[in-house]
């Protein structure tokens, strides 16, 4: 007898006398958790995956740009969802801060704001969908110093929803209006 057929016979006498190749079936060796199993199967139902959303506030215009003391204006931008899930209905903010420093217009966040209005009902959104949402009218009011002023705009405010980001919700400082405040008579 050859030393090779020898050597295949020894193999394949070792592996059938072997109690780990004819134990139990492979399933039997990791059997999935009852919650795991499909109707009927006994093959493991794959994991749900939990998306989540993802509101960004985007591009803020404001009009008129310039407005007088006590004078209304609007601001509107858009709340996009970039996430990969769906996110439930969900509120927004508006604020007007005053801005300065050396460097020209910044946001002044030690200061309160000027004007803030809470916007309600954002509506729900799917992965990738965006609204353009209103404030409405706003008005400085009386008392305010003329100046230039930025205005911010808030997703998902005060974080109602779980994120994927949640740190990514305000409008960027580069996407800000500036507003210029102007006292109630045309001089000032």
């Amino acid at each position: 007898m050859s030393r090779a057929l020898s050597a295949a016979l020894l193999a394949g006498l070792l592996l059938t006398s072997s109690p780990a190749v004819h134990a139990a079936p492979p399933d039997a060796w990791n059997p999935p958790a009852p919650n795991e199993l499909k109707a009927g199967s006994s093959a493991p139902a794959p994991l749900p995956v939990h998306h989540k959303p993802d509101l960004v506030a985007q591009d803020p215009i404001a009009n008129p740009q310039i407005v007088h003391i006590g004078a209304s204006f609007q601001v509107t931008f858009k709340v996009k969802n970039i996430g990969a899930g769906a996110s439930a209905a969900s509120t927004a903010r508006v604020l007007v801060w005053p801005s300065g420093g050396p460097d020209g217009p910044k946001l002044m966040p030690s200061t309160p704001p000027v004007v803030l209005k809470v916007l309600p009902a954002v509506q729900a959104l799917a992965p990738g969908q965006e609204v353009t949402v209103s404030s409405g009218p706003l008005t400085f009011p009386a008392g305010a110093p003329g100046g230039v002023y930025l205005v911010q705009c808030t997703a998902d405010f005060p974080q109602q929803l779980s994120e994927s980001n949640e740190s990514n919700n305000v409008s960027p400082q580069n996407g800000q209006v500036k507003l210029v405040v102007r006292g109630a008579s045309l001089g000032q």
